[in-house]
């Protein structure tokens, strides 16, 4: 069940001196498995929010034919995303996260729900000033 009345404690991650909005990683996994189950992919992103501490205030799941899958899970502290290609084992996930959530937390539900072959991680520093 999500609560939308929920808000986020901070807007703002502090680390090693540097403010900015959130951290922002991008997770590209192949050689992965039950992409096209629809309650698969489901319940991975919604045990990814949890892990990373994050608030799931809503979740959408469009289920495309003849294959692939694309969701969403909004959170309070931004979202958890997949776009799939179940015919050639490829998922595009992005985890991005304010305030005290950790998105590298959200990895391992991922990996146990898809088991990848290969999976490749990038991160980005939202919102950091440039002044």
């Amino acid at each position: 069940m999500t609560d939308a009345s929920i808000a986020p404690v901070a807007f703002t991650v502090e680390d090693n001196g540097i403010s900015y909005a959130g951290t922002y990683i991008t997770i590209d996994i192949w050689e992965a498995d039950r992409l096209d189950e629809a309650t698969v992919v489901e319940s991975a992103l919604r045990r990814s929010a949890k892990d990373c501490g994050a608030t799931l205030l809503d979740f959408f799941l469009h289920e495309f034919r003849p294959q692939g899958v694309t969701a969403v899970a909004v959170l309070g502290e931004s979202h958890i995303s997949i776009h799939a290609w179940p015919e050639i084992r490829y998922a595009a996930l992005d985890v991005f996260t304010c305030g005290s959530c950790n998105p590298y937390d959200a990895i391992p539900a991922l990996q146990d729900a898809f088991i990848p072959g290969r999976i490749h991680i990038v991160e980005q520093k939202r919102g950091i000033s440039c002044s």
